[in-house]
């Protein structure tokens, strides 16, 4: 066996690696551009930290990961991260960070430092800090209502979670009508009613929902979507159809691709969303259609039939019946293209196992590994004729036809 010990000289060439990176910024930017060296850089220096840590080391980081968010939402409030982002690369001094944000220089040096050993800004002399990555992030104008998600719904939710499972004992969710969030806010509505009832709760939720992809890979750039489309047919057959597509967002970007098959290409969207209303006063080259996907679909014979982040919005239930009537609508040549979370069954990734646990909490829904993607597909008399994953996040394109 290969002796697995590190020697004192290994150790602080590690170190000294780690530390080129943390304050050179150049250094971070050109491992970012090879978006899988950078994960397993960042996951390696996560689960480093972590396996390192003591007894009492975790117990405070349990204890005190409430201050995160708390310190993070009141500096974007304040207007610190934006002062100081208006400033770099140059450093302010915190009397001035006071005077740009009315805050007490007592107070704000307190913030300043917490924030500057969670990495939320650099600290260049006693009293004067400059502008990081994360604080660019952090001024950014929707992370107000990020904020506002974590601190008014997910934690809430979250923190329901034990007496919950003991109520339940300790079954896994698979009603829509008795989630987590259903405990926590003692409503018998649906997460998304609830917060239709509450504009500007319910505006921040959707504004969030809107930029979650932001920063990952298209999916047109990882997958060869014209492999099954048929571009040349000059017939009207439907090419692509956006099964809950929303506003037509990704409709749209094939449609720039391949605008040979403008006219072809379908918007299904439920019409309470207003969505498509929007897009029959500017359609585009779309075709907006009146949808439930819980009912047969009206559309039969497309030859790809896509659906975006919905089967993780849905138990099996519920998931089998939307493949079932995309099912029944298919031809040979057709396919359904799932664009979904695919997660590891070993070495999950924090991001896909973080949402994993908001989906139960809010929608006892779910993100599957591919064993539970293949025992879903095979119920729904379907067989995945193709996978291919497009970002180092887990998210993939199943291609699903009808059984052979």
């Amino acid at each position: 066996m290969a002796n697995s010990k590190l020697d004192t000289k290994d150790l602080e060439h590690v170190i000294a690696s780690l530390q080129h990176i943390i304050k050179h910024e150049d250094t971070r930017t050109e491992i970012a551009a090879d978006q899988e060296l950078r994960n397993r850089l960042a996951e390696a220096c996560r689960h480093t930290m972590l396996r390192l840590e003591r007894p009492w080391d975790s117990i405070r980081r349990y204890n005190y990961a409430v201050h995160d968010v708390a310190i993070a939402k009141t500096g974007h409030s304040m207007g610190l991260w934006a002062a100081l982002v208006a400033e770099s690369p140059n450093s302010v001094h915190g009397s001035q960070l006071a005077e740009k944000t009315g805050v007490e220089l007592g107070l704000l040096m307190r913030l300043l430092r917490y924030a500057t050993a969670q990495s939320m800004v650099e600290q260049t002399d006693v009293q004067s800090f400059r502008a990081i990555e994360a604080t660019r992030t952090l001024s950014m104008p929707m992370m107000n209502s990020a904020f506002t998600v974590a601190t008014e719904i997910l934690i809430p939710s979250a923190l329901s979670m034990d007496a919950y499972f003991k109520s339940t004992d300790f079954k896994e969710p698979a009603d829509r009508g008795h989630t987590l969030f259903h405990q926590a806010f003692n409503t018998d509505q649906h997460c998304f009613e609830w917060l239709s009832a509450k504009p500007g709760l319910g505006q921040d939720f959707f504004n969030l929902m809107k930029v979650r992809r932001q920063g990952l890979k298209d999916w047109l750039d990882g997958f060869p979507v014209e492999k099954y489309l048929d571009v040349k047919d000059t017939t009207e057959r439907m090419q692509f159809v956006d099964v809950g597509g929303g506003n037509g967002q990704q409709a749209l970007a094939v449609l720039k691709r391949h605008p040979e098959i403008a006219g072809r290409v379908v918007v299904q969207e439920t019409p309470t969303l207003g969505a498509l209303e929007q897009l029959k006063s500017d359609p585009q080259g779309l075709i907006p259609m009146a949808t439930d996907f819980f009912q047969p679909n009206p559309l039969k014979g497309a030859k790809a039939y896509y659906m975006r982040n919905i089967m993780h919005d849905w138990p099996d239930k519920e998931c089998r019946v939307i493949l079932g009537h995309l099912r029944d609508v298919l031809e040979d040549d057709s396919v359904i293209l799932v664009d979904d979370l695919v997660v590891d069954d070993m070495e999950m990734h924090w991001h896909p196992s973080a949402t994993d646990m908001t989906m139960m909490t809010l929608l006892a829904a779910k993100e599957r590994s591919l064993t539970e993607w293949d025992a879903l597909i095979e119920s729904a008399g379907l067989e995945r004729r193709e996978n291919v994953a497009y970002d180092a996040y887990g998210l993939n394109i199943q291609v699903l036809g009808r059984k052979a």
